[in-house]
């Protein structure tokens, strides 16, 4: 029998700078290398790394089984459906609402799949209650999004919903995608 090493790769998105190091840190200095694969000189996150981080989003129990948690579900509607080669859309909000207003009711980033014309929209509700969206002005195929839906009962859950009439659940994490016209 050979063996077969079971490979899978992943994307993240970083929300915040990254920066691993090889440890090469002198006296008044930030530590300026970085780790890089050696055939292509190209950087790279060893898998090592993200050990810590990936704990935070899933637990494991003594018999090997893995617990979900809603962080992982929630990490779940960037890196399912945000993929390498997307270009990131510009958002904007028009209420007039700043940053600040925004991290504490409804954020949103969007990436556009260039080849296919897939859009995806990720919307944040940070609120205690459910928040309508509007979308106005935005022409996708047949008008609706395959939405998935991850909030205190549901975990990546499978939708649709009209441009129109989108709501986001209480405390809840959104994906919609759809072909743009």
């Amino acid at each position: 029998m050979t063996y077969q090493p079971d490979v899978t790769k992943y994307f993240a998105l970083a929300l915040d700078p990254v920066h691993v190091g090889t440890g090469d840190m002198r006296l008044g200095r930030v530590d300026m290398s970085i780790v890089r694969e050696p055939g292509t000189n190209l950087p790279k996150i060893p898998g090592t790394s993200l050990a810590g981080a990936c704990r935070t989003y899933a637990a494991m129990q003594k018999d090997g089984k893995v617990l979900s948690s809603k962080l992982l579900w929630a990490m779940g509607n960037f890196s399912r459906f945000v993929r390498p080669g997307m270009v990131r859309v510009d958002v904007t909000y028009d209420d007039n609402r700043t940053l600040l207003d925004a991290a504490t009711s409804v954020m949103a980033s969007a990436y556009l799949n260039k080849k296919p014309r897939e859009l995806v929209v990720v919307l944040i509700n940070t609120t205690k209650g459910p928040q309508p969206v509007s979308l106005a002005g935005l022409k996708v195929r047949d008008n609706t999004f395959a939405t998935y839906t991850t909030s205190e009962t549901t975990d990546l859950v499978r939708g649709s919903v009209k441009v129109d009439a989108i709501s986001l659940p209480a405390r809840s994490v959104v994906t919609l995608v759809g072909r743009a016209e």
